[in-house]
């Protein structure tokens, strides 16, 4: 339950995120314009991890000024807070996806 434990991790979560959308945009064409999937999908990655770090770094904040208690009744409720937001922000990515896909397509099958 260690803060600087989980800002550790949050480094090694960004990281590999960077090396991850930096892989990804190698194999998009040069002339592509438009964000693709993959980018919208990696912007979705980064303000998770956003949002990680700002939970650890106020949780040892918390530590560092005494207010242990309040550090782990946050802790308590980012445990489930967390994933529910993160399957969120990843079902609101997926959603609209597909909106756009159903808008595209009924518009090219009009023309």
């Amino acid at each position: 339950k260690s803060a600087a434990s989980k800002i550790g991790v949050c480094a090694s979560a960004l990281t590999s995120s960077v090396m991850f959308h930096t892989t990804i945009s190698s194999k998009v064409p040069d002339h592509t314009s438009t964000a693709t999937l993959a980018d919208r999908f990696m912007a979705v990655v980064y303000f998770i991890n956003l949002l990680s770090w700002l939970n650890a770094i106020i949780q040892l904040i918390l530590v560092q000024t005494n207010k242990e208690e309040l550090a782990i009744q946050m802790y308590r409720v980012s445990r489930f807070a967390g994933p529910l937001v993160s399957t969120a922000c990843l079902l609101g990515l997926i959603f609209t996806t597909s909106l756009w896909y159903i808008m595209l397509t009924g518009l090219i099958a009009t023309l």
